[in-house]
């Protein structure tokens, strides 16, 4: 059971390479749509 209990403690540490990258993906994409429009209110001031 020792086995099993470390196991999980190391999965839950910290974050994987997939979780980070698939973040930042979410993340650009978010930032990609909404810059545009922002842009656009910014020029128009």
């Amino acid at each position: 059971m020792e086995l099993s209990k470390h196991s999980n403690e190391k999965k839950f540490n910290g974050f994987t390479i997939a979780e980070v990258l698939i973040t930042l993906g979410i993340l650009g994409v978010v930032i990609a749509m909404t810059l545009p429009s922002l842009i656009g209110k910014w020029q128009k001031i």
